[in-house]
């Protein structure tokens, strides 16, 4: 969607002008809906919209990789997301790639496949590490089971 940017609030005084890391309020000039987690952007300056997408990770649980349910949370976003696929493992001692051992144990570098439940707005980390870069969580427990890059 396209919209104008009305005013730039911080607390009571407005402001021409925001910057990372400040907390402000902003005021449209259209109504739309816009809540945590969605992403204002500069016309031409758009992360791609996507469902899947592929991400070199570090496994940092303690527990092997298994089919459970994960939350992504890139941004201030977070959603439910699936690992589809793991393409190969790093050997971290030869740097080689593996493309048969797919059991990914602690400390374990890989590249996936991803698959979220919603749209993400994303970029590859080497154009944007905001908004190119995520951690996994286990949904039951709440812990981060892994580090991401998006590529």
């Amino acid at each position: 969607k396209t919209n104008r940017i009305k005013q730039i609030l911080v607390g009571e005084e407005e402001v021409q002008q925001a910057f990372s890391g400040m907390s402000v309020a902003i005021s449209l000039e259209e109504n739309i809906d816009i809540q945590r987690g969605d992403l204002i952007a500069k016309i031409g300056n758009q992360s791609e919209v996507k469902t899947d997408f592929e991400a070199m990770i570090c496994w940092l649980d303690s527990n092997p990789f298994s089919k459970k349910k994960l939350s992504i949370l890139q941004a201030c976003n977070e959603q439910e997301i699936n690992i589809q696929e793991v393409i190969y493992k790093i050997d971290i001692e030869s740097l080689n790639r593996n493309y048969t051992d797919k059991n990914l144990q602690s400390n374990d570098i890989a590249k996936i496949r991803l698959h979220c439940a919603q749209p993400l707005m994303i970029d590859s980390y080497r154009t944007n590490r905001n908004t190119g870069s995520f951690i996994l969580i286990d949904a039951e427990s709440g812990n981060t089971v892994a580090a991401g890059m998006i590529v």
